[in-house]
């Protein structure tokens, strides 16, 4: 239920990102992703073991889900991962990263799980799962 006017409020107040998706956007947005992100949300072909026991269960980003096997967000608006990122869900155990990140590395992140689907290049890949030692 609560979902419904969350989904309302930021369909009002999200923003189109003020640059374009490009590698360097991904490969900024996975060191990003794999300082902040990944300890919850997961990596490619990885699950987040903490996220298994976690209440709600932070969404693994990088998995298919539903009946259309769309991987992570890549099906919503960058606006909309964006408005999440910088406000956090309050009640989820997603926080706010206002001034954590700035606009930019908040953007960066969005824009690279929207393309989240996509085959990403193997400097990303590298980043998002770096070899283990």
């Amino acid at each position: 239920m609560v979902k419904i006017p969350l989904r309302a409020r930021i369909g009002r107040q999200m923003q189109p990102p003020p640059f374009l998706a490009g590698e360097d956007v991904f490969e900024s947005g996975a060191q990003i992703y794999r300082e902040q992100c990944y300890f919850c949300h997961g990596t490619p072909g990885h699950d987040s073991e903490y996220a298994k026991r976690m209440y709600p269960a932070p969404p693994q980003l990088w998995k298919k889900h539903g009946p259309r096997g769309v991987v992570g967000v890549s099906d919503d608006d960058p606006g909309f991962s964006y408005w999440i990122v910088a406000n956090g869900i309050r009640l989820s155990g997603m926080p706010s990263f206002k001034g954590a990140l700035s606009e930019t590395e908040m953007w960066q992140v969005s824009l690279l799980l929207k393309n989240a689907d996509k085959d990403l290049s193997d400097p990303v890949k590298a980043i998002l799962n770096p070899p283990v030692r």
